[in-house]
């Protein structure tokens, strides 16, 4: 009598693995829909620890005065403008690689922040953002 060897595919974890990789695209999705506007786009790193939230944007060139930070909904939003530090109408550049203007940035912040606490710095051409953590202590509800 012949043996057959079968091998039985675990059909769940594969729908799980399609699972994810559509999710992976939807938060891509998503994220792409937080860059708005025509201008150039800062690079950002957003991180976070126990204690909170971290936004580290390259704003190299960005006028300090011209920098404007929100907080709506668990969105934030980043404005500003750099200026281009020479006049470049009626010169022949050979590379023009350096992006200037207006931009506006908005990035879904992971976790509820103290509004009232977020701390802001701008050096080196890098903003920092550290937003605490709020607190979610609990809450005893009394019985009558």
């Amino acid at each position: 009598m012949p043996v057959f060897k079968i091998k039985v595919h675990n059909g769940l974890e594969q729908l799980k693995q399609h699972a994810r990789f559509i999710l992976d695209d939807m938060t891509r999705m998503s994220d792409a829909l937080t860059l708005k506007g025509t201008g150039w786009i800062p690079s950002v790193d957003l991180y976070e620890n126990t204690e909170a939230v971290f936004l580290v944007a390259d704003a190299a060139g960005v006028d300090r005065k011209t920098l404007s930070i929100t907080l709506e909904g668990g969105l934030l939003c980043l404005s500003g403008v750099r200026h281009c530090p020479c006049d470049i109408s009626g010169k022949y550049y050979h590379i023009l690689e350096i992006e200037y203007g207006a931009f506006e940035r908005i990035i879904r912040i992971p976790h509820e922040v103290e509004a009232d606490s977020i701390e802001a710095r701008y050096e080196d051409g890098l903003l920092l953002i550290v937003m605490p953590k709020k607190k979610n202590m609990p809450v005893k509800i009394d019985v009558s």
